[in-house]
C-alpha cells in the first residue's frame, strides 16, 4: 500500500493514509496496523451560519493510529477487535447551543472498539458491538478533563433480514454509559 488522498465532494476532510501493513497468519485471520493524519477545513455551517458561524476557525489536524485483528471464524460467524488512538488539534465544536463554533487546542481519543457479527440464515444478520472510548481535553490549563458528550461505553445491537421479494427490514438498538455533561 502506499499513500493516499481522499477529498469527497460531500466532505471537507482531506486523509492521508500511510503505510497499511496488514498480516494474514491464517486463512481466517487478519491483524492489521494503520497510522493516519487527517486535516480537516470548517464546514460552510461552521464557518457562517447565523446563530453559531465564526469565521476565524483553524483547520482541525489530527495522528491516528489503530491496531486490530480480524477474524473469520466460519462462513456465518466474524469478530474484530481495533484498539485506537487519535490526538486532534484546532478541534472544532461548538461548546454549547448559545456560543458559536470554535477549535478547542488539543484532544485526545483512546479506546477499543469490538464487533461479532453472525449470519444465521443466508439473508440475515446479527451484529452486536461494544466500544470504550477516553476522550481528554489535553490543552495545557485542562489536561487530563474529560470531554462532554462522549459516551465512555456504548453497546449496540443490529439485525437486518432481506426477504425475497427485495424488502429488508432492520432493528436496532444503543445503550450508552458514563457520558459527561458539565454546566
Amino acid at each position: 500500500c502506499g499513500r493516499r488522498l481522499r477529498l469527497g465532494l460531500n466532505s471537507s476532510t482531506i486523509t492521508y493514509h500511510a503505510p497499511r501493513a496488514a498480516r494474514h497468519p491464517a486463512p481466517t485471520l487478519r491483524a492489521l496496523r494503520s497510522p493516519t493524519s487527517r486535516f480537516r477545513f470548517p464546514s460552510v455551517r461552521q464557518l457562517f451560519d447565523p446563530a453559531a458561524g465564526n469565521p476565524d476557525l483553524e483547520p482541525e489536524r489530527s495522528e491516528r493510529g489503530e491496531l486490530g485483528v480480524d477474524v473469520q471464524a466460519s462462513r456465518t460467524l466474524g469478530f474484530s477487535l481495533v484498539g485506537f488512538l487519535d490526538d486532534a488539534r484546532n478541534f472544532i465544536e461548538r461548546p454549547s447551543r448559545d456560543s458559536a463554533f470554535a477549535n478547542r487546542e488539543q484532544y485526545r481519543f483512546a479506546g477499543v472498539e469490538a464487533l461479532v457479527a453472525w449470519a444465521p440464515a443466508p439473508r440475515a444478520l446479527l451484529r452486536v458491538g461494544y466500544s470504550y472510548l477516553d476522550a481528554e481535553d489535553q490543552s495545557p490549563d485542562r489536561e487530563g478533563t474529560r470531554l462532554d458528550y462522549r459516551p465512555r461505553h456504548k453497546v449496540t445491537v443490529e439485525g437486518r433480514h432481506l426477504f425475497a421479494f427485495g424488502l429488508e427490514a432492520q432493528a436496532s438498538l444503543r445503550w450508552q454509559a458514563d457520558q459527561v455533561y458539565s454546566a
